[in-house]
């Protein structure tokens, strides 16, 4: 065999190799630990979800919504949020809070991707940019960047006094609303004696659905899509 055919073959042989040991790190290095990624089937690009993250420059999303803080009455309202993006990088938010008795309407500026909030809030929306922050756009905490929409994917681990509690995706299923029916994966974690979800549809850029509860296990919201507009 030639030199330039043994260097060929060698580079070749290298190659495979590589792949071979890429795929597993992306393996191990997600975190997956069920059926949906596996050494022949690792995941892609496409299996990649991050808040905020849609193609459309404008869409509508409704909420029904419950919170509560630690010895305070449970709070319920209807949020709208209506987006509108600016420029390349940035969204307008035009924000409508009704709990029954009070509409509470206001504008925001977030970023494209993980939609955090930019500039400052007025006083007296403080606490309705904090019901939001504590329950739709709680999912910001838990996916920080992209994360992988596949079963067995860890997303994150939360640090106890009891050791570390993962979040993960433990489920792909589909879901009916009021909006719809959304092929979603379930997020989920356990800090306490009640099981922590969130609905995940991959072309929605917040969750359609979440529950989630404190260590003793009362919850500290929920939400649900009721209507969506552009997406």
């Amino acid at each position: 065999m030639s030199l330039k055919r043994s260097v060929l073959l060698l580079s070749v042989i290298f190659s495979i190799v590589g792949i071979g040991v890429s795929v597993i790190i992306i393996a191990i290095g997600g975190g997956f630990s069920g059926t949906g990624s596996s050494f022949l089937n690792p995941p892609d690009q496409s299996d990649l979800w991050t808040v905020g993250k849609t193609p459309v420059n404008s869409f509508s999303l409704q909420y029904l919504t419950t919170s509560r803080a630690p010895h305070e009455p449970q709070y319920n309202a209807t949020v709208w949020l209506n987006f509108t993006r600016l420029e390349k990088t940035d969204w307008n938010v035009s924000l409508s809070i009704y709990n029954g008795s009070h509409n509470d309407e206001f504008s925001v500026l977030l970023s494209q991707n993980q939609l955090g909030r930019i500039g400052p809030v007025d006083k007296e929306n403080v606490d309705s940019v904090i019901f939001l922050d504590k329950s739709i756009f709680g999912i910001r905490e838990l996916a920080r960047g992209p994360k992988y929409l596949i079963t067995g994917a860890v997303w994150d681990r939360l640090l106890l006094d009891s050791g570390e509690v993962p979040v993960k995706i433990v489920d792909h299923n589909t879901l009916h609303t009021r909006a719809g029916v959304f092929d979603t994966f379930l997020l989920s974690y356990d800090v306490g004696p009640q099981e922590s979800k969130i609905w995940i549809n991959r072309d929605m850029p917040l969750p359609v659905r979440a529950q989630a509860y404190d260590s003793s296990g009362n919850l500290q919201y929920s939400y649900e899509l009721i209507y969506k507009n552009r997406i």
